[in-house]
């Protein structure tokens, strides 16, 4: 604890200069459910790169958790973005692996405290409560509901009373591969106190392909206003509590004094629109910025949403 370190990336060429440092000092060492180290400030902007220590040796990875959709959604929402150490990857840097699917059930999730285990009259040690499920998802296509609890999987009780212990069930579904199954005993109805009746069943559930999370998701640069936007994804609408289907676009990076910082845009802003034309994706965006060239406009307006609040930002392009 206390220990200095510094994460880097480098930028796209557009930006001058292209490589970017942030230093942190090390304020926590997590060891459960896996060993990582808290850093502050969080170097949240260095996701998916490597930390280094004083001696410019690799000690781990900044990531939340290791990248996964669910994971890196859990991670941002308690603000648990951390240095994952470097033996962790060990294995997969001797033997690299191709493209790997990951498999994914489409849930969104909170612990079955100990409380509202008494309360629900829940026996065992732990559980999953399904908050809703993703539309389209494995979860919602095999029946499970929200506020089903989740206590076993695969015959096995679900160790789970608080945020960190999720980690066990996420990992016992990156193991799995799409195509895989799972055994999922739910308690339905325990939450409706006594106006439904309570059952217990397993569903069989086969899990599909994981879509991309934040660290995997496609980007653009914007040199004209100094930005670099990537593709809304599913666990940044979770982090941030947002509906699935919202479209948009986030602010990867915003350079240093150039236009869009100038127009105070921040990055991980999320973009809704630009001078009244509505952002879906980042398609419509590439496609709006071919014409804004053309065009050569003076000014963009921009609708953000920050947090919970929607700002209109204006930004002067450079177009030389």
């Amino acid at each position: 604890v206390g220990e200095e370190v510094a994460s880097c990336r480098m930028l796209s060429e557009e930006y001058e200069p292209r490589f970017d440092v942030g230093f942190a000092h090390v304020s926590t060492i997590l060891t459960k459910p896996k060993e990582s180290y808290m850093t502050q400030p969080p170097l949240s902007q260095f996701n998916g790169n490597p930390a280094f220590n004083k001696k410019g040796e690799v000690v781990g990875v900044v990531l939340a958790d290791d990248g996964s959709a669910e994971s890196a959604a859990l991670s941002m929402l308690t603000g648990q973005i951390a240095i994952q150490p470097a033996n962790r990857y060990t294995r997969m840097i001797e033997n690299p692996p191709t493209k790997v699917e990951k498999g994914w059930l489409g849930i969104r999730m909170e612990p079955l405290t100990q409380d509202l285990s008494e309360i629900w009259k829940i026996d065992g040690p732990g559980g999953i409560i399904v908050t809703s499920t993703v539309k389209g998802s494995p979860a919602e296509t095999h029946g499970l509901r929200a506020e089903d609890v989740i206590v076993a999987i695969d015959g096995e009780p679900l160790p789970v009373r608080t945020y960190p212990d999720l980690d066990w069930f996420r990992q016992k579904v990156r193991d799995l591969k799409p195509g895989d199954h799972l055994a999922i005993k739910i308690v339905r109805g325990a939450s409706s106190f006594g106006a439904e009746p309570v059952e217990t069943k397993t569903i069989d559930l086969e899990l599909g392909v994981s879509p991309p999370s934040e660290t995997e998701a496609e980007s653009l640069t914007l040199p004209e206003v100094g930005m670099k936007i990537r593709a809304l994804t599913l666990d940044v609408l979770f982090a941030r509590r947002l509906p699935e289907t919202m479209g948009g676009v986030v602010a990867d990076y915003v350079e240093n004094a150039g236009p869009a910082d100038i127009g105070e845009l921040k990055e991980d802003d999320i973009i809704l629109s630009i001078s009244g034309n509505e952002v879906t994706d980042l398609e419509s965006a590439a496609a709006l910025f071919a014409d804004f060239r053309k065009e050569k406009p003076k000014e963009l307006i921009f609708h953000v949403l920050r947090g919970n609040s929607r700002l209109f930002l204006k930004v002067e392009p450079n177009w030389e």
